[in-house]
């Protein structure tokens, strides 16, 4: 047992302590754990009020953050297509989930969920399709749309989606494309304006899977000839899936929404940040 886990119980004991000299101490004993004490709390069986977790969170925040600036690495050319780096990609996505954990309770890691999901649809069905996995995650109601919290923050925490099985539609539409990824089928995203999309091959035909709506399936010639009206950048948007670069920039762009709704202006500088790394 390590020196940190040794004294975390009494650490513990100060989170209400307003004394600046205090706060300081413990906060600089808190950035040895790059803003994650959930092994150590479950170690030591520690259970805390819900008042205790938001003031322990918010003191492990900077820690977080520092840790996820750190592993925040953008390749130069891989990420700007449909099909690019996958690896790095489900890289980017689990460091931002860990970010957005409140770095006190103990949950498996975005990737292990995501092979738990893909297990499952292959134990169920042998032989899938987008199609076939689309009714499986969402016609089931296995996944729902978080209308009752379409901006709440951990929306965009992927592992806490995976968890809660609920998320706004472009966290699910890329759970919906990794699971695929995972099981040989091809998902892509569609960066439609105000409302994100899967996108994949349906019976033959290029269709858009609103994973939001159960999986709805839409066939983007009959979009696009009922709608006589669209733009040519509407259109390109729906012919072309979007890069995995796009992807991020608009999950990015959600978190940096939700965080203007709350007043957490940390939060929005750090997705600034970020932003600024997908140019």
């Amino acid at each position: 047992m390590n020196n940190l886990t040794q004294e975390l119980p009494h650490l513990l004991k100060l989170l209400d302590d307003e004394q600046p000299e205090i706060k300081n101490a413990l906060i600089k004993q808190l950035a040895q754990v790059k803003g994650d004490l959930s092994h150590e709390m479950a170690a030591l069986n520690i259970d805390l009020s819900k008042k205790d977790q938001s003031l322990l969170s918010d003191l492990l925040f900077p820690g977080r953050e520092r840790q996820l600036i750190k592993e925040w690495h953008i390749p130069q050319n891989s990420l700007e297509l449909p099909d690019g780096d996958w690896e790095t990609f489900e890289f980017l996505l689990r460091q931002l989930s860990d970010f957005l954990h409140d770095g006190i309770t103990l949950r498996a890691s975005l990737s292990d969920l995501l092979d738990d999901l893909a297990d499952e649809a292959q134990d169920k069905y042998p032989v899938l399709n987008a199609q076939i996995l689309a009714e499986y995650l969402f016609q089931s109601k296995k996944f729902i749309g978080n209308s009752q919290n379409y901006y709440f923050i951990n929306n965009s925490d992927l592992t806490w989606c995976l968890e809660n099985n609920t998320s706004n539609p472009i966290g699910l539409a890329v759970i919906l494309m990794l699971v695929g990824q995972r099981l040989g089928v091809e998902i892509y995203g569609c960066n439609f304006p105000g409302h994100f999309f899967a996108r994949a091959e349906v019976n033959g035909r290029a269709a858009l899977i609103d994973p939001f709506r159960k999986g709805v399936i839409l066939y983007i010639n009959e979009i696009i000839e009922k709608n006589n009206n669209l733009d040519e950048h509407t259109r390109r948007i729906l012919h072309e899936p979007c890069s995995q670069k796009e992807i991020l920039r608009r999950i990015l762009h959600n978190l940096g929404n939700s965080y203007t709704r709350v007043n957490h202006e940390k939060g929005e500088r750090l997705t600034s940040k970020l932003l600024k790394s997908l140019v």
